[in-house]
């Protein structure tokens, strides 16, 4: 098994359109707000309390710092307006293994915008951090599709998720 380099920073990783960052306070209502809108919690947007908004960054910072995750905020270059959060969660150091995961606003999804960026991150995953295989989502089928047709990895459907490893 290969051991996992987890970085003791999150990188800034940067595309034509997009500019992947770590995750801040700043961010908490765009993160709110791309939760509400992918289910993830059932609060209204006029809700969230700042205090609330707060509770996501911590619980995102601890698990960062427990190194069991890794998020990044995806910032559309020209207006700087948050596109989505791109993250790699519940990470196995054991089997070198991850879960992928794209939460945007609808409109972003459609589009594929995070795509590109969101294989940068993969390839940071197996390049740099040293992962042997990671797991996406059976609702990322469009997102695996792309890989497969546009960088170096190989994907497999399985009965619940998807795999991607390096070729």
């Amino acid at each position: 098994m290969n051991k996992i380099n987890f970085p003791q920073n999150i990188p800034v990783l940067e595309s034509e359109n997009i500019i992947l960052k770590e995750l801040t306070f700043e961010d908490r209502y765009d993160v709110c707000n791309i939760y509400l809108e992918n289910q993830l919690c059932t609060s209204k947007p006029i809700d969230f309390l700042r205090e609330d908004a707060q509770k996501i960054i911590n619980s995102i910072k601890n698990s960062e710092k427990n190194e069991e995750c890794i998020f990044w905020g995806a910032l559309i270059r020209k207006t700087k307006k948050t596109a989505g959060i791109i993250s790699v969660t519940s990470i196995n150091k054991n089997k070198s293994t991850a879960f992928f995961n794209i939460l945007t606003y609808k409109e972003n999804y459609e589009n594929t915008i995070l795509f590109f960026p969101a294989g940068q991150i993969l390839e940071f995953c197996f390049y740099v951090m040293n992962f042997n295989e990671i797991f996406l989502n059976p609702k990322e089928k469009k997102f695996a599709l792309y890989l497969s047709e546009n960088n170096n990895f190989i994907i497999k459907e399985k009965e619940k998720f998807f795999t991607v490893n390096k070729k």
